[in-house]
């Protein structure tokens, strides 16, 4: 079934027009009236719905809604890429795997400043869309690492080749921290080991930021 995204769709619609922006998605899609699609708000509501047509313009007939709220709210935190279409491609298939928040990290070793969200938020949407989530990842502007790392009490996971293998994780609540290329500092690894609760060993191979994000939030995600 077919995925769209419905910012302002609540349990109390039955019916609801296909916004502006995703008819050009439904016209994609071929569909007739009667056929049966999936809405979804972004914000874990979920809803089956039958589309039908008024001359151009689209609507939905909403019979069918639950929650799918995620069982663990995961928050990758990654040193920024140089090349957007590495990081894009860290946005979506983090996004496809259940990733809840993403935080953009200026470290030591960081060559790109600048972080377009807008631009990464477009690919979360269609991450979401095509693995039919109901739950868009809330995408934050680019911190400083220290800045970011004196507000964080919670569970925090690494990643260094001599860390442990044993993935289980019984928080609800983690943040995966991804280095940027050429890693973490010394200095900056020291510090997070200070306050990481996990410290994991990913591969035997060095893996590209977006990779090891991939991986870590993957291993995070099905413990």
């Amino acid at each position: 079934m077919e995925c769209i995204y419905i910012p302002e769709l609540t349990v109390d619609h039955d019916v609801i027009d296909v916004p502006q922006q995703e008819e050009q998605h439904v016209k994609a899609l071929r569909l007739n009236s009667g056929d049966q699609i999936l809405a979804v708000n972004g914000k874990g509501l979920e809803c089956i719905c039958e589309i039908r047509f008024k001359g151009k313009h689209a609507f939905l007939n909403i019979f069918g809604k639950a929650e799918a709220l995620p069982p663990k709210y995961i928050t990758v935190a990654f040193g920024l890429i140089l090349d957007k279409e590495r990081m894009e491609y860290l946005i979506e298939k983090c996004t496809e795997i259940g990733v809840s928040e993403f935080q953009p990290l200026i470290t030591k070793h960081t060559q790109r400043k600048n972080f377009k969200t807008e631009r990464f938020v477009r690919k979360a949407i269609a991450a979401m869309k095509q693995s039919q989530r109901a739950i868009l990842p809330k995408i934050n502007e680019p911190m400083k690492l220290e800045e970011y790392m004196k507000n964080q009490k919670g569970t925090i996971i690494i990643t260094d080749y001599a860390g442990s293998t044993d993935y289980n994780v019984t928080e609800k609540k983690a943040i995966v921290l991804i280095g940027p290329e050429g890693g973490f500092s010394p200095e900056e690894i020291e510090r997070l080991k200070n306050k990481a609760k996990y410290n994991w060993r990913i591969s035997d191979n060095r893996l590209r930021t977006e990779t090891a994000a991939v991986v870590a939030a993957t291993f995070a995600i099905s413990q």
